[in-house]
């Protein structure tokens, strides 16, 4: 499948589960930009392809961080003070 077709409708919710992989970790990354609240990925790969793109979410304003064991990046708004 090569793409999502999303028609208007009910509002979506769910989990998709999805295996650690490079491309589709930095592609999440990049759409938790498209929805609120806070974004919890697992079984990231630790690898620094990950740490560029938590680089280029902090420049516009998106705090993620993972977790000690690399298990998890979260990504969300900038938290202000």
């Amino acid at each position: 499948m090569d793409r999502f077709v999303v028609r208007p409708g009910a509002p979506l919710s769910g989990t998709v589960a999805v295996e650690g992989a490079k491309n589709s970790t930095l592609k999440l990354m990049a759409a938790t930009l498209l929805a609120q609240g806070r974004h919890v990925l697992s079984n990231v790969p630790r690898i620094t392809d990950v740490d560029t793109m938590a680089e280029v979410l902090a420049a516009i304003g998106v705090c993620s961080r993972c977790s000690p064991i690399w298990a998890r990046r979260c990504a969300g708004p900038a938290i202000t003070s």
